[in-house]
C-alpha cells in the first residue's frame, strides 16, 4: 500500500525537469490507484492550477507508456475469449486512469452470476434477451455514437450504451462464461455476432436490441463480394483492429490528440507485425 504521508514529498517533484525522475513519479502516483483524489484531498495545503496540470499530465503520459508496453501481452493467450478479453482489460484500464476501481473481469463475473441466479437456460437467445432487453445494455445514442467511452467494456457495462463491436464483445465474454460458442462477423459498418441455435447459424444485432437472423437469408437479403470471408467468425486480432480504429477516430474527433497518436502507434504496430 502507498504511504500518504510521503506524498507531499512527492509533488514537491512534479516541477523535476529530469525524465528519470519524472518517470519514478507517475509510477509512484499511479501505484495510489483509486484512493489518490482522497489523498490529495487530506493534504494540509492545496493545489495550484499548474501543479494540477502537471500531476494529470504526468499520470496520462504514464497510462499511454503502460498501454503501449502491455498491448501485445494479450496475443500469447489461447482462444478468441481470452485474447479479446485481455485486450480490452488493458484498454480499459488505459482509458479509466487510476482512479477507476472497476475491474472489467469482474464485472463480467457479477453479470454471469446474476444471469445463473435468474436462474436462465443456457442458450444463446435467453443469454441476449437478458442483456439486451432485460438490462437493457443498447446502442450509444446518435450524439454520443463516436466517444471513445462507446470501446470501454467497464463503461459499456456500468452505462448500458456502446458501439455495435463493443455489445458483440459483452455478449461474447458472457457465452464464453456460460460455455456458449459465439463469435463475431466483421460486416462492413455494422459488427454482428454470430452463434448457432437449434442447428442454424444466426446473425444477431446486438445493438439493435438482439436481432436474430438467419445468415444464409441475410446473405440473400445483404449480398456482398466478401461473403465468404464474412461467414468466418473474425480472430482476435482482426477484432481489436477495428477496436482501435474506432478509437483512434473518437480520440481524433475529440482533440484527445496524444491518445489518438498513442492508439494510431499501436495499429502501425500491429500492421508491421
Amino acid at each position: 500500500m502507498p504511504d500518504p504521508a510521503k506524498l507531499p514529498f512527492l509533488l514537491k517533484l512534479l516541477d523535476d525537469e529530469s525524465l528519470v525522475v519524472q518517470e519514478a513519479l507517475a509510477l509512484e502516483l499511479s501505484s495510489f490507484g483509486p484512493s489518490l483524489p482522497e489523498a490529495l484531498e487530506r493534504l494540509p495545503f492545496g493545489l495550484e492550477p499548474e501543479q494540477k496540470e502537471i500531476l494529470f499530465s504526468l499520470l496520462g503520459d504514464h497510462q499511454r507508456t503502460l498501454l503501449q508496453k502491455k498491448w501485445k501481452t494479450w496475443q500469447s493467450l489461447e482462444g478468441t475469449p481470452a485474447k479479446l478479453e485481455a485486450a480490452y482489460r488493458i484498454l480499459s484500464d488505459f482509458q479509466n486512469g487510476p482512479f477507476h476501481k472497476a475491474d472489467l473481469s469482474r464485472l463480467l463475473d457479477s453479470l454471469t452470476e446474476e444471469y445463473r441466479a435468474a436462474g436462465e437456460t443456457r442458450d444463446p437467445y435467453r443469454l441476449s434477451q437478458f442483456l439486451f432487453r432485460k438490462k437493457n445494455i443498447r446502442g450509444a445514442s446518435e450524439d454520443t455514437y463516436y466517444d471513445a467511452a462507446n470501446s470501454n467494456l467497464v463503461y459499456v457495462l456500468e452505462s448500458g450504451r456502446g458501439l455495435p463491436i463493443s455489445l458483440c464483445a459483452v455478449y461474447l465474454l458472457m457465452g464464453a462464461r456460460l460455455g456458449l460458442s459465439i463469435g463475431g462477423c466483421a460486416y462492413p459498418g455494422h459488427f454482428l455476432a454470430r452463434t448457432v441455435l437449434a442447428g442454424k447459424t444466426y446473425l444477431v444485432d446486438c445493438f439493435h436490441g438482439a436481432q436474430f437472423m438467419e445468415e444464409d437469408v441475410f446473405w440473400d437479403e445483404h449480398a456482398s463480394e466478401d461473403e465468404a470471408l464474412l461467414r468466418d467468425d473474425v480472430t482476435a486480432e482482426v477484432w481489436m483492429q477495428r477496436v482501435l480504429r474506432n478509437l483512434h477516430e473518437a480520440f481524433t474527433r475529440s482533440g484527445c490528440v496524444k491518445d489518438a497518436e498513442t492508439i494510431r502507434s499501436l495499429i502501425e504496430q500491429e500492421v508491421r507485425d
